[in-house]
């Protein structure tokens, strides 16, 4: 007999017993379900945090003042450390800027919160800053304080609609600039990676770095000196020279500095790369959690198949006397084994599945089941209904027929 005219046969044992075969199934369940699981949300948390770096741009550079700016405390970084940095072999471009968090932005009746980001036209290079219409101010328009911005998506769309924002007014502050241009919407996470702040582009109005004073005299600041910034932005041609880079930059810092501990360099690839560490660690424990699971499934598995040869001695008598050979009836048992472990695995995935959904739906993570995570359990279920199944079937295939059919 091949294993289409024994499968039947299989079914209809398992069917005779439809109560123990779901509770035997019920380990490979839960088993799969942790691992279908547990890949979605590593493989969503791996996307995310690719994507949050992708945002800063992979050849990125950060430098930031370790602490607020005091009238007379150190200045922090400068537009000459910016400068210095311009001189590097490796620096493609670089751009400083100063954030001014929690701004009231006024369009004649809506108003809506945005911070502030002054900057220099070289910025846009730096982070890849794509519009979706208009513009981004020139060196001339910085050169001569010009009031012009270029608006985050949520902002236009929180103070025009769907109407065009080229052209027109809004107001910041005590100040009114025009509309050029409209950024593109960027996708934001909630996952954070260690270390690494992620400018939220949708709620930015990014101006010329020579208005400034409009909002330094707003916060109270107004001896705070023009040259001085918030951070540096540089972006390194090559990405492989990132990490190398980032390590000349702060020697260089610190002399110009004079060893004074007052700025911080950030490297997202650096970030990224020990968030990847950290996530294969998570992943490796969650593995083995759902693998003790599976195991303790394809242990009751064959317990329950050792049982069920115990109970069935009798028709494996009268099979083999009838005919059959070892091999079809250890094919037999060894079938019900592996549809068990199939079946459980179907539902595991459904069920693992609803998990990740939920996950994503209410802790607000990122999950992504892909095709290979249900190869990797199904391919896990059938090893497990080979592994649990064969030794059972193996002792009903070597039962002596004649001692079967004496039993009952």
């Amino acid at each position: 007999m091949n294993v289409f005219e024994i499968l039947p046969i299989a079914l209809q044992a398992l069917s005779l017993n439809k109560v123990r075969s779901i509770l035997t199934a019920l380990g490979v369940v839960f088993g799969v379900a942790a691992v279908i699981a547990m890949l979605s949300i590593g493989e969503g948390a791996r996307r995310e945090s690719i994507e949050q770096v992708e945002l800063l741009g992979a050849n990125t550079i950060l430098v930031r003042n370790s602490g607020e700016w005091e009238p007379r405390g150190s200045d922090g970084i400068v537009e000459r450390d910016a400068v210095a940095i311009g001189t590097l072999g490796d620096v493609a471009a670089w751009s400083g800027l100063r954030r001014y968090a929690d701004r009231i932005v006024t369009r004649h009746d809506k108003k809506l919160r945005a911070e502030v980001v002054a900057t220099t036209p070289s910025y846009a290079r730096v982070v890849d800053l794509g519009l979706d219409k208009g513009r981004y101010f020139d060196d001339e328009e910085h050169g001569r304080g010009a009031h012009v911005c270029i608006i985050g998506s949520n902002l236009k769309r929180g103070l025009f609609g769907f109407r065009n924002a080229i052209g027109e007014d809004i107001k910041v502050g005590d100040i009114y600039l025009i509309v050029i241009g409209v950024a593109e919407y960027r996708r934001v996470g909630k996952s954070r990676i260690s270390g690494l702040k992620i400018p939220h582009y949708n709620n930015e109005i990014f101006i010329p770095l020579t208005l400034v004073d409009y909002f330094e005299s707003a916060r109270g600041r107004a001896g705070r000196p023009i040259e001085c910034l918030d951070e540096i932005w540089i972006k390194v041609a090559n990405s492989r020279k990132v990490v190398t880079t980032a390590q000349l930059l702060e020697r260089m810092l610190a002399r110009l500095h004079a060893g004074k501990d007052d700025f911080k360099i950030i490297v997202p690839q650096a970030l990224l790369a020990q968030a990847q560490r950290t996530q294969r660690t998570f992943n490796i424990v969650m593995g083995a959690i759902a693998g003790i699971s599976l195991l303790v499934g394809g242990i009751g598995i064959m317990n329950i198949m050792l049982a069920t040869v115990l109970e069935r001695r009798f028709e494996i008598g009268v099979r083999r006397a009838a005919g059959a050979t070892e091999r079809a009836v250890m094919l037999q048992f060894l079938l019900e084994a592996i549809l068990i472990s199939l079946v459980g695995c179907l539902v595991g995935i459904l069920l693992g599945t609803i998990i990740a959904i939920a996950v994503a739906q209410y802790a607000g993570w990122r999950t992504a089941i892909g095709f290979f995570h249900v190869i990797i359990a199904v391919g896990v279920a059938a090893g497990v209904g080979i592994a649990s199944g064969y030794y059972p079937a193996l002792k009903a295939a070597r039962t002596d027929p004649g001692e079967a059919l004496r039993y009952e």
